[in-house]
């Protein structure tokens, strides 16, 4: 961790139990006391994720509201588990509803599973809820490169609240354009379809929110010369660009059929199963069919995968 950093550790089985009451900043001594703290950690009772979480996004709104913490800092709560809820509230969709109350759109929440027992899709769904991801770490003598490959992707969040924007062009079709955060490291891809393919009028902003100040930055888009790129290539940039173009819809899609409304689930899955299907992209809603050779009597094989 940064020492600009503040950080918490709430221990939970059957009870709940927090290292301490509020955020410490990451100071050498403090890391270390933590870290004397995790390593006297031993195992009891069950698991009672719904309190725990909530435990943690009370802590960070207490400190909030006490001004403890750098204002245009990022909130995060990462929840790691090795099981299921079983003590307290037990019923996925009722703690999933009862985490994203709480979090308002204010914090996010990232979920590492370990190993087999865990309902890897619970917490994938709560994650995309709340600005977050997940990560299933398994049990391998790598366990550890896992959790550490995790950690570099969230510990350098550099700005807040992204947007793109096309002020002047008249631009359809976009995939999301909105980000609640830009980590070190990370990348951001917009697609979408200029109507009148006029190049020269193609204005681009980016603003989003720094720990001092706010970003804004303003450019004229420029095409790139794909002969000059891939001069020794058949390169065909209006097809790659309206395959990448579905590719992140159809992702963005199935997102909105985990973590949206009734409605929103229903139209997003039946959206994404049909440009699935016509850009020929297998996802979680088709199969794809392999037809071996044909056999010794003349027949053909198909096989179907998941």
């Amino acid at each position: 961790m940064h020492e600009e950093d503040y950080f918490a550790l709430i221990q939970f089985d059957s009870s709940i139990n927090s290292w301490r009451e509020s955020l410490s900043k990451a100071t050498k001594e403090n890391v270390a006391e933590a870290m004397a703290y995790v390593r006297q950690l031993t195992s009891n009772g069950g698991t009672n994720i719904n309190d725990a979480v909530l435990r943690g996004v009370y802590m960070l709104i207490k400190d909030r509201q006490e001004e403890r913490l750098p204002e245009r800092s990022i909130d995060m709560i990462i929840l790691l588990t090795d099981g299921n809820p079983n003590v307290g509230e037990s019923s996925l969709p009722r703690i999933q509803e009862n985490v994203h109350s709480a979090i308002g759109g204010n914090m996010s929440l990232f979920c590492l599973g370990f190993g087999n027992d865990v309902d890897y899709s619970f917490l994938d769904v709560m994650s995309t809820q709340n600005q977050g991801l997940a990560r299933k770490i398994y049990e391998a003598s790598d366990a550890t490169l896992q959790l550490k490959g995790f950690y570099n992707e969230v510990a350098s969040p550099l700005l807040s609240e992204v947007d793109l924007r096309y002020p002047d062009s008249a631009v359809d079709f976009v995939t999301t354009n909105h980000f609640s955060q830009l980590f070190n490291g990370s990348e951001i891809v917009v697609a979408g379809r200029l109507t009148d393919n006029d190049l020269d009028n193609f204005l681009v902003e980016v603003l989003g929110q720094g720990f001092e100040e706010d970003f804004k930055v303003q450019g004229q888009a420029s095409a790139i010369d794909w002969d000059v790129m891939y001069p020794d290539e058949e390169y065909i940039f209006g097809d790659f660009t309206e395959r990448l173009w579905a590719y992140l819809t159809i992702q963005q899609l199935l997102e909105k059929s985990k973590s949206g409304s009734p409605d929103e689930k229903g139209n997003a899955t039946a959206k994404a199963l049909d440009m699935s299907l016509q850009y020929s992209f297998v996802t979680p809603l088709t199969s794809m069919v392999v037809t071996k050779p044909e056999t010794e009597d003349g027949t053909d094989s198909p096989l179907i995968a998941d």
